[in-house]
C-alpha cells in the first residue's frame, strides 16, 4: 500500500490513455547503456589533455596520504570519503609520498605547499608522464562515479515518465559541458553531486513505500554525502520538507501514527549518517566535548554556548574543525569575487543563477524554461478542474508528487544557500548538486514524444541535437565553456572567472599550441600549481620579482605596467586581476601585493584582443610595439 495515501500503488492504477509511448524495456536499458559508455569515453579521453587543476593538485596527495597514514587533516576543509575512493588506484601505482613539513595541515596554503612537494618529487623520480597517470587514474574513478549518477537519474526518470523520459534526462545530462568538465576531475564536487542526488532519491523511495532496506540506503547515502562535502547538511531541510509533504498527502486520520513512524525513521537515518561519517575518519578522535573546541566561524560560535560545553560531539574532531574552517570561508570569502569586470568581497546574490545561465547551452536553457512553463500550465489546469490531471498522471500517485517536491526542494534549497548564505562566488561547481534535479525535471518531456504531438517532439529532439553540437564543438575544453550570452569561450573570461573557466587545466594545450607555432619561449603568467616546464613549456614569468621581470615597463595610474615585445601567455584569472601566487621554476612569485585585493599588473592587456584563447583559460598576446 502507498504510505502517504493508503491507496493502491502506481502499478495497481490503470494506465491513462495519455501515457506516453516508450521504447520496450530491454531496448531502453540498452540505449541508456550506450549513452553512458559514450559519455565515459568522452570524459575519459578528454581528460588526458588536461593538467591538474588547482583543487585536484591538493586533493590527490591528501587522499593518498589518508589511505597510507590514516590521517585526514590534510585538506581538512572537505571530508575525506571521496578522496579516499578516487585515490584507491594509487595503492597500485605507489607514487612517492614525501614527509609532511611541520605546520597546521588544515591551514591556508599548507595542502598546496605539500602537494607541490608531492608533484616535484614524483616528477624527479618517475617523470611527468607518471604524474599525469597518477592524476588520470584518480580522475577515472570520478568518471565512474558520474556514470553511476547518470544511471540513477535514468532509473528515476524512467520510473516517473517512462523510458523516453529517462532517456531524454540521461542524454541531456551527458551533454551538459559542466557535467562533462567536472566528471573528469579528481575533486569532491561530482562525488558530492552523486551522493546528494542518491540520498534524495532514497529518501523519496522510503517516504513513498517504507522498508528497512530503503531506510538503510537513505541513511548510507546521506552519510556518504556528508562524509564527502559539508554542503550535504542541506539534506536535512530537504528530508524534513519531504516528510512534511508525506504527512500532508496522507489521510488526516493516519497522520498522527504516520508522524511517529517518520520521526523514528529519521532518527535511525541520523544515527546511520553519524556512523558513516565516523567510519570515513576511521572513528578517530570522536565524542570530544563541545567546550573543548575553539571555533572561528560565527555559525559554530553561536552553537557553542556555555551551558552546552559539557555536550559530547558525536563527530570526528577533524570533521568539526574542517567544517568550522570552511564556514569561515563562506562567511568572509576566501578570495575576492569577480563578475563581469567587478570585484566584491561580499559577492552578489544573483551570481549563481546568472553563472548557470551563461555556462549552459542555450537550447538546454530553452528546454528547461519550456518544462517550467508546461508544469505551471498543468498546475493551473488542475486548479481549474481540481478533480483530474490532464497530463496522464494518476491524481493519487504520491510517488510522482513526492518526486516533484524533491525536484523543487533539490533545486531551491542549494540555490538559496549559495545565493544568500555564501560569499564564495567562484564557480558553478558550488551548485552542481542542483543539476541532476534539473535534468530529472526534463524527463517529463518524454510525454511529448508520441505520435499525436509530432511538432513538440521534433522541437525537443532539435533542442537536444543543438545542445550536442554546442558541447561537441568545444571538445575537450568543457571547463571553459560559455554560451553566446557570455561571449562564447573567447569572451567568457571577461564575465566569469576562477573554476568557471580557468582552473590551471590547460598547460598541455599551451605546450601543443606553442609547438604548432614554432615558438621556443613564452612569457607566461600561469594560474595553477603544476610546473609548466614539466610539460615542455620554456617560459619566464613577467611579474615583479619574477624570472621575466625585465619584460615590464613601468606605467602610470591604473596601468601600472606596459610590456616589451614578445609572446605572452596569461591565465584568464590573472588577467582580470585575481591575486595569487604564480609558479616560477619551483618558486612562488606573488601576483599582487596581497591576496585580499585585486591586482592590476596585467590591466594593459585587457583592452587588447588576444591572438588566441587556449582552452578557454590561457590568452596569447603577441606584443610588437608597446606604444601601440
Amino acid at each position: 500500500m502507498d504510505l502517504a495515501r493508503g491507496n493502491p500503488r502506481e502499478t495497481d492504477i490503470k494506465r491513462q490513455p495519455s501515457q506516453p509511448s516508450s521504447p520496450p524495456p530491454a531496448v531502453s536499458w540498452w540505449i541508456a547503456g550506450v549513452i553512458l559508455v559514450i559519455f565515459a569515453l568522452n570524459a575519459g579521453l578528454s581528460q588526458r589533455s588536461k593538467s591538474p587543476t588547482v583543487d585536484e593538485f591538493a586533493h590527490v596527495p591528501a587522499g593518498y596520504m589518508g589511505l597510507k597514514s590514516a590521517r585526514f587533516d590534510l585538506y581538512g576543509k572537505t571530508p575525506p570519503l571521496a578522496r579516499s575512493l578516487f585515490t584507491l588506484p594509487l595503492l597500485l601505482s605507489q607514487p612517492d609520498l614525501p614527509e609532511p613539513p611541520p605546520g597546521n595541515r588544515m591551514a591556508g596554503w599548507y595542502p598546496w605547499t605539500y602537494a607541490t612537494g608531492f608533484f616535484h618529487a614524483n616528477v624527479r623520480h618517475h617523470g611527468v608522464d607518471f604524474v599525469q597517470r597518477v592524476y588520470r587514474d584518480a580522475r577515472l574513478m570520478v568518471v565512474a562515479m558520474t556514470v553511476v549518477l547518470g544511471a540513477v537519474l535514468f532509473i528515476w526518470g524512467r520510473r516517473l515518465h517512462g523510458a523516453a523520459g529517462g532517456i531524454i534526462a540521461l542524454t541531456l545530462f551527458t551533454l551538459d559541458p559542466n557535467i562533462l568538465a567536472h566528471s573528469r576531475l579528481a575533486t569532491v564536487d561530482m562525488a558530492e553531486t552523486l551522493f546528494f542526488f542518491l540520498a534524495v532519491a532514497a529518501m523519496v523511495a522510503w517516504f513513498h513505500a517504507p522498508t528497512r532496506l530503503r531506510l538503510a540506503l537513505a541513511g548510507l547515502a546521506c552519510g556518504a554525502a556528508l562524509a564527502t562535502k559539508f554542503t550535504a547538511v542541506l539534506l536535512a531541510p530537504i528530508g524534513v520538507g519531504l516528510a512534511l509533504v508525506t504527512l500532508l498527502l496522507a489521510p488526516p486520520a493516519r497522520r498522527r501514527a504516520l508522524a511517529r513512524h517518520l520521526a523514528g525513521g529519521l532518527m535511525i537515518m541520523t544515527v546511520t549518517v553519524l556512523l558513516v561519517v565516523n567510519a570515513a575518519y576511521l572513528f578517530g578522535d570522536s565524542m570530544k566535548l563541545l567546550g573543548d573546541y575553539r571555533f572561528r566561524s560565527q555559525a559554530l560560535n553561536l552553537v557553542q554556548q556555555p551551558w552546552l560545553a559539557w555536550l559530547p560531539v558525536p563527530l570526528p574532531a577533524d570533521f568539526v574543525r574542517g567544517f568550522d574552517a570552511q564556514q569561515v570561508d563562506l562567511e568572509t570569502g576566501d578570495f575576492p569575487n569577480y563578475f563581469n569586470g567587478r570585484w566584491s568581497r561580499q559577492g552578489w546574490w544573483y551570481y549563481y543563477p546568472v553563472a548557470w545561465l551563461l555556462k549552459t547551452p542555450l537550447p538546454l536553457v530553452a528546454l528547461l524554461l519550456a518544462t517550467a512553463g508546461l508544469a505551471a500550465a498543468q498546475a493551473l489546469e488542475w486548479r481549474r478542474h481540481h478533480h483530474t490531471i490532464h497530463v496522464g498522471l494518476p491524481p493519487k500517485d504520491s510517488l510522482r508528487r513526492l518526486s516533484a517536491w524533491a525536484v523543487g526542494l533539490g533545486v531551491a534549497i542549494p540555490m538559496i544557500a549559495a545565493c544568500f548564505f555564501n560569499r564564495l562566488d567562484i564557480g558553478v561547481r558550488y551548485i552542481l548538486p542542483v543539476y541532476p534535479f534539473l535534468f530529472l525535471s526534463l524527463a517529463g518531456l518524454g510525454r511529448l514524444c508520441r505520435r499525436r504531438e509530432p511538432v513538440a517532439a521534433a522541437l525537443v529532439m532539435g533542442a537536444i541535437l543543438l545542445t550536442a553540437v554546442a558541447t561537441v564543438s568545444v571538445y575537450p575544453h568543457y571547463l571553459g565553456y560559455a554560451n553566446l550570452l557570455a561571449g562564447g569561450m573567447k569572451g567568457g573570461w571577461r564575465v566569469l572567472s576562477n573554476s568557471n573557466n580557468d582552473w590551471g587545466q590547460d598547460l598541455p594545450a599551451l605546450a601543443q599550441e606553442l609547438e604548432r607555432r614554432g615558438e621556443t619561449e613564452v612569457r607566461l603568467a600561469y594560474f595553477g600549481h603544476a610546473e609548466p616546464a614539466a610539460y615542455g613549456v620554456n617560459y619566464t614569468v613577467p611579474l615583479p620579482g619574477g624570472s621575466g621581470a625585465d619584460a615590464l615597463i613601468p606605467g602610470q595610474g591604473r596601468i601600472p605596467y606596459t610590456f616589451r615585445p614578445g609572446l605572452y601567455a596569461i591565465s584568464a584569472n590573472l588577467l582580470v586581476g585575481l591575486p595569487y601566487q604564480v609558479m616560477d621554476h619551483g618558486r612562488w612569485v606573488p601576483a599582487g601585493h596581497t591576496l585580499n585585493e585585486p591586482q592590476e599588473i596585467f590591466a594593459w592587456f585587457r583592452k587588447r584582443t588576444p591572438d588566441m584563447v587556449v582552452g578557454g583559460s590561457i590568452l596569447l598576446f603577441r606584443v610588437e610595439d608597446p606604444s601601440q
